[in-house]
């Protein structure tokens, strides 16, 4: 994990040489990337995907470490720019893991739940408001093998658990330039609605959970170096308890926990495409069932319009 965060910090001291060198104004077509939306009557496809490398301990003595790896969200992100306040979009993508804790190595892979989604901005004071609302469902049933492998229905510890029902999410944020080239931003949301998961064990066995609504607050700041906007927001997760339901017996399965961590991110644009890659890096922040929670995340995209 040193190397980890030794390489956060290098890109992070990177950003800011970068950001001392040019000072360029903002022009009326740059926009911060971090709310990036198309233009009215433009539709954009962002195709997208990454790697993680991740390890989750529990309390105890006797813990040993379980690394959770493997690719994550690769798929394919439509959004349509309505007029220049609403957009709508979707998103569609696969992820694979292989969960080793050095005895067993079980795989969790599937199609994750599909999200549609909808935003809006309005002019506010010295910036702008944004908000929206995003919605998923699963498209296959939350399933556990007799090996010990299970699909994305399912979810895992580093995302979220229980995903098999139908979640529902607003959020809000704020945007605001400062000087020329510089934007700083916020921005919170939670699932307000978070439906029971169904749970097809081995031998046709059946388990409810319930719970684990996912909430996140984030602050950004961006440098724009011509086109090329450099980015960091720091970011704040948390996940409540999740509850298990077996033959009418209740038990709680995960108890509530936080992360905190930090996106580094850009925007290059490459003719009618943008390269969009983003470093991500977590660590637990509170959790009385865990004694490590860590994560980093590779992501890759390219975005164009159309």
């Amino acid at each position: 994990m040193r190397k980890q965060l030794l390489a956060v910090t290098a890109l992070t001291l990177g950003f800011a040489g970068l950001a001392q060198a040019q000072e360029t104004p903002i022009t009326p077509s740059r926009s911060s990337e971090y709310y990036h939306a198309p233009a009215a009557g433009v539709n954009e496809l962002t195709i997208h995907g990454g790697y993680a490398l991740g390890t989750v301990r529990a309390e105890g003595a006797n813990a040993v470490d379980t690394d959770i790896n493997g690719a994550r969200n690769l798929g394919v992100e439509w959004v349509y720019g309505i007029s220049d306040m609403f957009k709508v979009g979707a998103d569609i993508s696969y992820t694979t893991l292989s969960v080793d804790n050095g005895v067993t190595d079980t795989k969790n892979s599937g199609i994750e739940p599909i999200v549609l989604k909808g935003s809006g901005n309005l002019p506010l004071g010295a910036g702008t408001l944004v908000y929206g609302l995003r919605a998923q469902f699963a498209v296959e049933k939350a399933k556990t093998e007799a090996n010990g492998d299970q699909n994305r229905t399912i979810g895992d510890v580093l995302s979220n658990v229980g995903e098999g029902g139908f979640e529902l999410a607003p959020w809000v944020g704020y945007s605001m330039l400062l000087g020329q080239s510089h934007n700083l931003g916020a921005k919170l949301s939670y699932e307000v609605v978070n439906t029971d998961t169904d749970v097809e064990g081995p031998n046709g066995t059946e388990e409810t959970l319930s719970g684990g609504s996912e909430g996140r607050a984030s602050v950004f700041y961006e440098y724009l170096l011509s086109d090329m906007p450099l980015g960091v927001a720091l970011n704040y997760d948390w996940y409540t308890a999740i509850d298990t339901e077996t033959n009418g017996i209740e038990t709680e399965a995960l108890d509530a926990r936080s992360m905190i961590g930090v996106d580094l991110y850009t925007r290059i644009n490459a003719g009618n495409w943008g390269i969009l890659p983003t470093l991500s890096w977590r660590e637990k922040a509170s959790s009385d069932q865990f004694d490590k929670l860590s994560d980093v995340r590779l992501n890759i995209a390219g975005r164009f319009a159309f």
